[in-house]
């Protein structure tokens, strides 16, 4: 008898849990330190320009993020961002995910700032990630779509490092609703879940590709980011609860169980 095989399935279902549901499309980990190129490190070539002037990198003072990080970008609020040109995102009504590290302090008005956008300020057109003051809890994350959105219960503009992510299924009735989002790998709103939105408008969706995607801002003048942004993704597809915990740095318990599982049955036949 194979004494391997036991073995060899346990890892083999580990791997399935912990195969990701979603395409990883971008991915900045912003880890230049230096110049105004923000690579796209996914294979996808999607490089942004980071505008504004000035020098926005830091290297002290980083979020923990899981694979490790040694730069961020510090944006002023008044004009930096970064624009990935001729990159339109996830459009129509395919599914979706976007997760960043941030962190600000910003309070009252301030509080309106775009992490990820794109699409055209049309109704149902508009994709927006952003903090928000306007609706429901004030300093929590927000996706809108122009004229419906999505509110969090989480406050983030507390000068700590977040990890925040939205992540959006099309269940055949396309509508903003349908969000999910999270905050340090926690759900934060999803409705029918018992954490429900604290604020919410029904819209339908479907994202125009009329803008590209710019992280650190989003369609209105006044809503640049001021704080850090680190380690952007978006992905084709919904992210699972679980993957949006490991992106966080939370191991999933269902893969965690087997991992352990398995490495114990190897121990115990190397004792053997």
């Amino acid at each position: 008898m194979n004494q391997l095989a036991p073995l060899t399935t346990l890892l083999l279902l580990t791997a399935a849990m912990t195969a990701q549901s979603a395409t990883l499309v971008a991915h900045w980990d912003l880890e230049a330190g230096a110049g105004t190129t923000a690579a796209d490190i996914s294979g996808n070539n999607r490089d942004g320009t980071i505008a504004g002037g000035g020098s926005p990198w830091i290297n002290s003072g980083l979020p923990p993020v899981p694979s490790g990080t040694t730069a961020a970008l510090d944006f002023d609020g008044v004009d930096d961002q970064i624009n990935v040109t001729g990159y339109t995102g996830v459009t129509g009504t395919d599914d979706r995910s976007i997760s960043a590290w941030i962190r600000t302090t910003n309070t009252g008005a301030g509080q309106n700032m775009g992490i990820v956008s794109w699409g055209s300020n049309v109704t149902s057109q508009k994709w927006t990630f952003r903090i928000q003051s306007q609706n429901g809890t004030a300093g929590a994350i927000r996706i809108e779509v122009n004229g419906g959105y999505f509110v969090g219960n989480t406050v983030v503009t507390d000068g700590e490092w977040h990890h925040v992510a939205v992540t959006w299924a099309n269940d055949g009735t396309p509508d903003v609703l349908d969000a999910s989002l999270f905050v340090d790998g926690i759900l934060d709103a999803r409705i029918g879940s018992g954490t429900e939105p604290s604020a919410s408008l029904t819209r339908a969706i479907n994202t125009a590709s009329g803008a590209d995607v710019r992280i650190g801002d989003d369609f209105q003048a006044t809503h640049n980011f001021f704080g850090s942004i680190d380690d952007v993704r978006i992905y084709e597809g919904a992210l699972t609860d679980g993957e949006v915990a490991l992106l966080a740095g939370i191991p999933e318990p269902s893969a965690t169980i087997f991992t352990a599982f398995a490495l114990g049955l190897l121990a115990l036949r190397r004792r053997r």
